[in-house]
């Protein structure tokens, strides 16, 4: 029993101190966020026109490459289209033949 009563007592111990250690790394992250503000602040204002200027040449380049990307798109559907469509090109010529046989003869009576 006094075994048990010692690996409880060593585990807590082991839990208190990790986590003192998780505290002391936070403490010491907060310490760090706080010195190294200003410079992120400064940094971001260096690099804030270098964004803009990424965001004005972005809609720039989507502005004039917008409608040659949506032409090549229609070009592309249609000739995918014609792809498709052309293998199937017999099958409707012996259609269209069949519809001209059956139309020029005279309709059908039963009785």
């Amino acid at each position: 029993m006094i075994e048990l009563a010692a690996l409880v007592t060593l585990a807590i111990a082991v839990v208190t101190v990790v986590a003192m250690v998780f505290a002391l790394f936070a403490v010491l992250k907060a310490i760090l966020w706080v010195v190294l503000l200003p410079l992120r602040l400064l940094f971001w204002l260096l690099f804030l026109p270098i964004l803009l200027l990424k965001v004005l040449l972005g809609a720039v380049i989507a502005v004039v490459l917008g409608p040659v990307l949506a032409i090549l798109l229609v070009v592309g559907l249609l000739i995918g289209a014609i792809a498709i469509a052309l293998p199937l090109l017999p099958v409707l010529l012996v259609a269209w033949l069949i519809y001209l046989l059956l139309r020029s003869s005279g309709p059908a009576y039963a009785g």
